[in-house]
């Protein structure tokens, strides 16, 4: 799996291909109802996107496919759309990867940024989507993060290395996953944030 690398930005991380890329910002929450699956009519009038590129404008859109939108609650049939899932405990800096992986970086832009961020990439040689999700914690919904546990097509699991309990629970959210999707080979990574705090570390490197 190889990203599509756009203009090269100050804090943002580089990509292999050397390809415009194409981050979309979903500008409202995501609820209950942009989590199930809906016919094409409902999904006009329901999801709206923020499109945002490197040096770009902002421009809105307006979902109308309901199988290759991202708030279809299963795998894409015909492979074009990956959804990541992003899991941990409050704090460990979950917000912030997916910022990075939008390209969010000015004030202006975190304060605009939505719950999810998507990247165009090629995978096997084809153009595909990665969409990542950060609504783990955007209520205390049950629902909601059972339904987390089983939309991904891959999770990462995010924890700080400053934060013990952090990692505890990390292994704790592993199981669940196995657990919930036992019969699928899905890919989970695990993250260690905040390793530039040495002197705050309470998870060994071991």
């Amino acid at each position: 799996m190889t990203l599509n690398r756009g203009d090269k930005r100050r804090g943002s991380t580089p990509f292999a291909a050397q390809q415009q890329q194409h981050l979309h910002r979903r500008s409202m929450p995501v609820d209950e109802r942009d989590l199930r699956p809906l016919p094409p009519e409902e999904l006009s009038g329901l999801v709206r996107c923020t499109s945002y590129s490197p040096g770009g404008q902002h421009r809105q859109s307006w979902a109308s496919d309901s199988s290759d939108s991202v708030i279809s609650s299963g795998s894409d049939s015909d492979g074009s759309l990956y959804k990541v899932i992003l899991l941990g405990e409050h704090g460990v800096g979950k917000t912030s990867l997916a910022r990075i992986f939008g390209g969010v970086e000015d004030c202006a832009d975190a304060e605009e940024a939505g719950n999810t961020y998507d990247r165009s990439i090629i995978v096997d040689g084809e153009e595909a989507s990665l969409v990542v999700f950060d609504i783990w914690e955007q209520d205390d919904s049950q629902w909601l993060q059972n339904h987390c546990m089983k939309m991904g097509d891959a999770y990462i699991i995010v924890y700080s290395v400053t934060d013990k309990v952090s990692f505890e629970k990390a292994s704790e959210l592993r199981i669940q996953l196995r657990r919930a999707r036992q019969t699928e080979d899905i890919p989970i990574i695990l993250v260690g944030n905040k390793s530039d705090l040495v002197r705050s570390r309470e998870v060994s490197v071991d």
